[in-house]
Formats: structure tokens, sequence, C-alpha cells
């Protein structure tokens, strides 16, 4: 038996180890038919440093030791039905935000249709390769559907058997089982999938800019804005109705609205699908953080798309625009909780905005102060006259003094603040900037995170936070929760106001300071998608504003540039 299993393994090492040439062919001799080639492919313990094209090597022998080395996906004449269904499902692995080109699919098919034609022994070996191929690409499949593809991935624990559930369950179903549960997930894949179902045959195209060829501008432009759905044909010549779809385009895709083809809607317009297809696979896979996991109720602000997603019981409900910060002050990614507000904050300026901005316009013009309500105070909060300081002895490195804005809806912080411990020293909160938001791209702050309708996002958090869900009448059916939402009737129609929202007014109207606590703490979530989605299912794309995505593009570059050239 020792000997028998060295000649196969000898065969294979030779025949397989010069895969990335085209003449070297994987080719099994005729060795004994009667011989388990699965069983010693799996027991062997030589060097597997040439067969780096099996991924799941673990995994696989677990499949095959549990069937007892029995083919997986054959019978003893034909292919089974669930082999077709792995296939196909691995065939439209782009649909999910993945890359068929990992799953062996051209070889699997290849040595299918050999074994399919029964030519002597090669029908045989074709089915040999064919097993392991296919139980290695969907092991593979299931890997990345279930956690991705990166390689700080590995550090995750698992929580699947892969092995049992491979052979349990029908590839049918599994998906199912193993593909995240969270919400932004499951509404992101519903939203790239219908932009994939539309557009995954979207070739590059040649729109010139407009200062090259106005006219075949235009012209190219209209044609692009018919195949994307924005524009009918016999709309081609009202020109309401290209400037509204131009428009579209732009929220789409990320560009500020101009609704004339400007340079950035023509480089947007010129992509191809599968530039959008790796934007695509990067929101993926880290929408597979195991961060959202055991949360069902929480806020997520997305910085690209500058929007708050507000989630009660793993269904959004709302979204809010926000501003972030600026290429040069940008927005930390990180995950805390909102644990309490404040009504009429006032706004100590950190101590890089008080030294490199604040201090140059005040030794210009003393008077900057008092116009901007900015009151000064030593390190023991002691009110300072501005009058006896020497500012023109002052510069970054010599500052003992605080600068403070007063409240009022003068404040930059507005008039409320959203607090959550971070390390940044950065918050969410109101502000009287109100212009910014009626733009698509909306990076124009010192770092923290500016919000468009910061009442009505708070009170809908205190309604929550007194047990009201906010869902819709046929979701909440749906959901049999009903008989949860009757006491909260009256707050819905707005003739009654929770305690809590009540005070907040009253408090307002008084212009009176105050701290608040939440009941519950609110989980929240900063986090960096340059793709992601919006109430309508729309999937969006905006650019990398931080170059952020650099690093995670780069590694899923190299794991495709790695992909074996074997030509079996």
């Amino acid at each position: 038996m020792k000997h028998l299993k060295f000649l196969f393994f000898i065969i294979l090492w030779v025949t397989i180890g010069c895969r990335k040439t085209t003449q070297d062919k994987i080719v099994f001799q005729n060795i004994n038919s009667e011989y388990n080639y699965i069983r010693v492919f799996c027991e062997t313990d030589f060097s597997f440093s040439n067969f780096d094209f099996i991924t799941q090597f673990k995994d696989l022998k677990a499949v095959y030791l549990q069937n007892n080395y029995n083919f997986l996906w054959f019978d003893s004449l034909s292919i089974k039905n669930i082999a077709d269904t792995a296939i196909s499902q691995m065939s439209l692995a782009k649909s999910k935000g993945l890359d068929c080109a990992f799953y062996h699919l051209p070889q699997i098919n290849q040595q299918i249709r050999i074994f399919n034609h029964r030519t002597s022994f090669l029908s045989k070996t074709s089915k040999v390769i064919a097993d392991l191929l296919l139980t290695d690409a969907y092991l593979n499949y299931c890997h990345h559907l279930a956690y991705g593809w990166s390689q700080k991935k590995d550090s995750i624990p698992k929580t699947f058997d892969f092995a049992k559930l491979l052979l349990s369950e029908s590839p049918s179903i599994i998906p199912y089982i193993i593909e995240p549960k969270n919400v932004h997930y499951k509404n992101y894949i519903q939203s790239w999938g219908k932009f994939y179902d539309k557009f995954h045959t979207l070739p590059e195209s040649n729109i010139p800019f407009m200062e090259d060829d106005s006219l075949n501008c235009y012209a190219s432009t209209i044609q692009r804005l018919e195949y994307f759905k924005l524009l009918e044909v016999n709309d081609s010549a009202n020109f309401p109705k290209i400037k509204n779809a131009i428009t579209q385009f732009q929220y789409l895709f990320g560009i500020e609205s101009s609704g004339k083809p400007d340079s950035l809607t023509v480089v947007q317009l010129n992509k191809s699908f599968e530039f959008y297809h790796e934007q695509a696979m990067l929101t993926v896979e880290k929408l597979k953080s195991p961060d959202f996991d055991s949360i069902s109720s929480f806020i997520l602000i997305n910085i690209p798309s500058f929007t708050l997603f507000w989630t009660e019981q793993n269904e959004l409900v709302s979204t809010y625009r926000v501003v972030t910060g600026t290429r040069r002050n940008q927005t930390p990614e990180l995950i805390s909780s909102i644990t309490k507000y404040t009504l009429l904050p006032d706004w100590n300026l950190p101590y890089s905005i008080a030294t490199q901005e604040t201090l140059p316009l005040i030794k210009r013009n003393i008077n900057y102060l008092a116009k901007n309500r900015y009151i000064i105070t030593n390190h023991q909060r002691e009110m300072i006259d501005p009058v006896t300081v020497n500012w023109s002895k002052l510069n970054r490195s010599n500052f003992p003094y605080r600068i403070v804005q007063t409240p009022g809806s003068h404040n930059a912080l507005g008039l409320v603040k959203f607090y959550f411990n971070n390390s940044h020293d950065v918050y969410l909160h109101d502000t009287p900037q109100k212009r910014f938001f009626k733009r698509n791209i909306r990076a124009f702050s010192h770092g923290c995170m500016r919000l468009e309708n910061p009442f009505g996002f708070l009170k809908k958090i205190l309604e929550f936070d007194q047990g009201m869900l906010h869902y819709s009448e046929k979701l909440l059916k749906e959901k049999n929760l009903i008989l949860t939402q009757k006491k909260f009737e009256k707050i819905r129609e707005g003739e009654k106001n929770i305690a809590a929202v009540d005070t907040v007014n009253a408090h307002l109207e008084r212009k009176q300071q105050a701290d608040f606590r939440f009941k519950n703490r609110i989980p929240l979530f900063v986090c960096y998608y340059s793709s992601f989605y919006d109430m309508d299912g729309n999937v969006l794309f905006y650019s990398d504003i931080y170059s952020r995505d650099e690093a995670l593009l780069s590694e899923l570059r190299a794991l495709r540039a790695i992909v074996p050239e074997y030509d079996l």
C-alpha cells in the first residue's frame, strides 16, 4: 500500500508541478482503477508546496474523511444535480460581491466535459480531478461568502464547520445559512445584485470631454444615460429631462450635482462594470466584520456617502445626511456608543484649531473674538479679559489659554451635541451651517460629524429608548409587533410627546443648557464604504476621499494575480 501511495503521488507531483506552463498537463497515469485516488490524495504526508491550487486543503480532507473517501459530486455514471447548483452559484459570485476567478471554474468545466465524453481512462481521472477541484472551490466559495477573502479575516473565529455542512445540506440552501445576517450586508447585497443584473455587461465607453468635443460629449452621454435606464430613448432631445438624468447619475455615483456632463461626470460615465465590481467587493468584504454579529439596533455613519443610518431590531428605519471631515481633517473610523446628549452646548476649541486657525485671526483683529462669541479662559476655567492678553507673544507652542464659544444658534456645535467616548475628540452634532447639506459631497468639517436634522433624530432615539419601534404598519404586522406599538399610537400621530421630548422642548424654549443620559447605550459605528446604498435600494458609488481603500484593493489585486494559471 505504501508503495502504491508513493507511486501515485510521484506521478501527481510530476504532472502538476509545472502547472503554470501550457505544455504541462495534469494527467493521471493508468494506475489500477480500483485504487482509491481520493484517499491517496488526502492521506499523503508529502509536502504540498506545488499543490497550492488547493486552497482549503484542511476542510477538503475533512469532507472526504467524513464521506469515507467517496465522490461528493458524482455518482457511478454521472454528475449529480448538486454539482450543477454549486457551479451555478460560483459562476454568479460577482452578484454576491465576490470573484468567480477564485473558484477553478474553467478547469472544473473542462474535466466535466472530458468525463461526459467517457473516453477510456481519461473519464475516470477527470472524475477524480473534477470532484477534488469542485470540493475545494465550493469550500473556498463558502469561506469567502461567510467570512471574506482578505488576510485579516484569518483571525476571525470560525462559526461554521464547512465540511459537516457540505455533507448535510444541499448547496441550494447553504448560502442562506452562512451569509452574514446584519441589515447592511443584506440591504447592500440586494442593491448591488440589482445593479449586477442590469449592468454586468457594461463596457468601458469613450465619451470625450466637453472642452474637446461638446457635440459628441452630449450625444455619447445621452446614450450612456439610456443604458443606465436614467433616460428614455424618446427623451434624447428633451433637455430638462437630460439635465435631470445627469443629476440623478451624479447622485448615484458620488459627483457634485451640476446637471451637466462636466469632467468628473464624464470620467465616471466612461467606467466599466469591473471598476464598480471592485468597489463592491471592498464594501462586501468590510460588511462581513464580526462587529455587527450581536447587535440589532445601532447607528452607522458611512463617511464616503455622508450618511447616518439608524437601524432598529435589524431593520433600517431612517437615514440622515451628515457632513464629515475634509481630506486634511479626516473623520476617523471608530466603534463606540452614544451615552448622552447636551442641549445648547458650548464649544471648547481643540488646541490645534485654537492655535493654528483662530489665533492668527485674533492677532489680525481682536474683535474677531466678540464677533464669534468666543470667551478666553485659563486652564482652571477662569475667564480672562482678552484685552489683557499679549497676543503677539503667543504661538502654537505657547498658548496657555482655552477658547470657548458660548452656547446658542451661532455655536459651531449648534443646539445639540451627542457624546460618545473616543480618543479622537470628535462628536455628532447640530450645525448652523445648513447650506452644506444640499451638496452631494459633504466633506467640510474638522473631523466631527454634523447632522442635518438633529432633533428629528433625537426624537426618534428617545422614542426608541422608551421602547418604540419606528416600523411601517406592514412591517409591524409581519413581525407581529402591533401590540408592542399600541401605547405609542398618539406619539406616532404627533398628538403627544413622551416626557423626554417635552423636556427637550422646554429647555430649548428657556435657552437652558443641560446634559441628559439615554436609558440605554446606542451602539455607534463610523465606517468607510466607498460603495453603499440608500433607502430606495439604489447602490451608490463614491470616490475614495481619504484614500483608505488602497491597502485592501492592493490585497485584492494581489490575490487575483496569484490565481493559478494551470491548464489541465
